[in-house]
Parts: structure tokens; C-alpha cells; sequence
């Protein structure tokens, strides 16, 4: 009892302590925190502040409806029930459209078909495959700057006339022999070659006594018709079906003439003479083209040869030197090579 009596007089002459900010009954000092002043007090015992000046932060959506589209500058689109007003937005955009969206927000689009590579990264298609599985493909040849001939023909007789007096159609007769002719080009300009060509023939005759009669010896009279000519080709492309071309230049026909009854290989004495003598030379001659009418170029690949034709030409000869006269024509045909 004593002890209730004594805790009753000490919580008797125990102070309240002072009210503390923000009951009505304390102010903020000026030394303390600078907290907001609420400007009402609810029936509860809430605060209430002001909030007209605060800005109101846009906050991310969480746990909404998912976006059924992201656009490519990140974007979100969603379903907003019109779907005029959702195409427009979708062609805007310029992103394509899914078809279909399933219940779980997968989306669906059209598919494309895939489109065939190109051959064209495979490289070309082979002209044809040799029976030993090798691919022959066309070339492309380029511009042709030399071209090598070899054609056959027939060389006319020349109008030679011996000191005696016999011409060359009494000792060897008048007839045309064959000619083998061999000539190379070399391009010096547009469409214009510079030519080196020369050939062989030979024929067979027995000469006469002054009284007409025929020696029992034989004589065999060679011909080698070497010319230098400028030849312009009418070439429009580098490889043409039919290449018209002339010729014009001079030349010297240089001879032979072996009598049977002495040694070839001596040089000396009258069984063998040597000669020649100065003509001019016209020619046409046509090429027809080899490499347009076949698949690929195996010279090209093999060999570095551009193309090939089939060559014809007429030459027509004048001779210059009265006493050895070359004049004649020469009708040859044979093949020809470019590089």
C-alpha cells in the first residue's frame, strides 16, 4: 500500500513533455527540418498536403494489355478497336502487318515466298562437257591484233621469156599450179594491218632444141610470191559472221630454176639459176567466221587464239620487170587464226 502511494506522488510531480512538431500545438523552428506544413488534419487524426504544384509523372504501364505490335523506332502499338485507324497507323509506320494474333499475343503474318538465287553465282552455264567430264564455256575474245593465214590454191603462169627466145608456157606449159600461200598480220591501226605473206610453187618441164625439139633433160622452175601489203578489214564488232576485207601493197617474186642433169645443192654453173623480180599486188578476200557458228573457243583456252575463220581470196599480181613478168592471178582458200 505504502509502495502505491509512492509511485502515485512521483507520476504526480512529473512534468508533460513538450509537444513536438507537427501537433497544432508546436511550430516548426527555424533550426529544425524543413518538413511540409500539412494544411488540414482529418477526423482520423490523416494529414493532408498540398499537391496542386507537383507534376505528375507519366508512369510505365505494368500489367496491362500487351502491345501487338513494336514499331521500328520502338514504338508500341496496341488494339485500339478501330481497324481503319489501326491500318493507317500500321502504313505509317511503315512495318509490315501480322495477319492474325492468337490468344496468347503470338502474331501471325504472310509468308513470303523465297525467291531462286541467281544462276549467275554460280557461274555461267559450260557451252557443252567434253566425255572426259571437262566444262568448255564461251569467252568473250576481245579485240583480235594479229592473225595468221594458211589457204591453197592455183597461181596462173608467168610471162617470163628465156635469152633464147623460149617463154615459160613452151618449157613448162600454161596451166595454173598449186600455191601454198602463208601470210601473218599485224594490227597497226582501227580495222588496218600491215601484212607479211609468201607462199611455194612448183611445176615441171623439158626444154627445147633451137630446132623444137624437146632435150632429154628435165627442168623443175620454183616460185615463192612474197608481198608486203596494208589490209583493211570492214569489222564492226570483234566477232562478225562475215569480215570483207582488201589488200594492196607490193611484193617480189623471187625463182628457182634446176636442170636435172646437174646438183641441186652446188650453186655453180648453169643447172641452177636464181632470180626474182618486183610486182604489184590487189587483193579481196572474204573471212568467214568459225568461232561464231561453234560453242566456246578451245583455241582461246588452250592456246590464247582469239577466233578462227575460213579464208577465200583472189590476189591479182602485175608484174613490174618486162623480161620476168609475174603477172598473173591467185585464187586461194584455207583457214586463218586470230591471237
Amino acid at each position: 500500500m505504502i509502495w502505491i502511494l509512492v509511485f502515485t506522488l512521483l507520476g504526480l510531480a512529473e512534468e508533460e513533455p513538450a509537444a513536438e512538431y507537427p501537433y497544432p500545438q508546436r511550430t516548426l523552428a527555424e533550426d529544425e527540418l524543413n518538413l511540409e506544413q500539412p494544411i488540414r488534419k482529418g477526423k482520423r487524426g490523416e494529414y493532408y498536403y498540398d499537391t496542386s504544384k507537383e507534376k505528375k509523372k507519366k508512369q510505365p504501364y505494368q500489367g496491362i494489355e500487351k502491345p501487338y505490335r513494336v514499331g521500328s523506332d520502338g514504338s508500341y502499338y496496341y488494339d485500339t478497336g478501330d481497324a481503319k485507324k489501326d491500318d493507317a497507323i500500321d502504313a505509317y509506320d511503315g512495318v509490315e502487318k501480322p495477319i492474325d494474333r492468337d490468344s496468347r499475343g503470338g502474331y501471325y503474318y504472310k509468308r513470303k515466298k523465297k525467291k531462286r538465287e541467281s544462276k549467275a553465282r554460280y557461274g555461267p552455264k559450260p557451252a557443252k562437257i567434253e566425255t572426259d567430264g571437262t566444262y568448255v564455256y564461251d569467252v568473250d575474245p576481245g579485240k583480235t591484233r594479229n592473225i595468221f593465214y594458211l589457204r591453197g590454191g592455183a597461181l596462173g603462169s608467168p610471162k617470163i621469156t628465156s635469152s633464147s627466145g623460149a617463154t615459160f608456157d613452151d618449157v613448162y606449159g600454161s596451166s595454173s599450179n598449186f600455191v601454198l600461200a602463208l601470210e601473218y598480220d599485224w594490227l597497226i591501226a582501227e580495222n588496218l594491218f600491215l601484212k607479211l605473206g609468201s607462199g611455194f610453187t612448183s611445176t615441171e618441164g623439158k626444154g627445147q632444141f633451137e630446132n623444137g625439139r624437146p632435150t632429154i633433160e628435165t627442168f623443175q622452175f620454183y616460185i615463192f610470191p612474197n608481198t608486203l601489203t596494208l589490209s583493211y578489214k570492214l569489222q564492226i564488232a570483234d566477232i562478225q559472221y562475215l569480215t570483207p576485207y582488201v589488200e594492196a601493197g607490193p611484193g617480189y617474186f623471187s625463182f628457182i630454176e634446176h636442170r636435172s642433169d646437174g646438183d641441186f645443192f652446188a650453186f655453180k654453173g648453169e643447172t641452177t639459176k636464181f632470180g626474182g623480180a618486183f610486182v604489184g599486188t590487189a587483193t579481196a578476200g572474204l573471212l568467214i567466221s568459225l568461232s561464231k557458228f561453234s560453242n566456246g573457243t578451245s583455241l582461246m583456252t588452250d592456246y590464247g587464239a582469239t577466233q578462227s575463220w575460213i579464208d577465200i581470196q583472189y590476189k591479182q599480181v602485175f608484174g613490174l620487170d618486162n623480161r620476168k613478168d609475174f603477172s598473173s592471178n591467185m585464187i586461194t582458200g584455207g583457214f586463218a587464226i586470230g591471237f
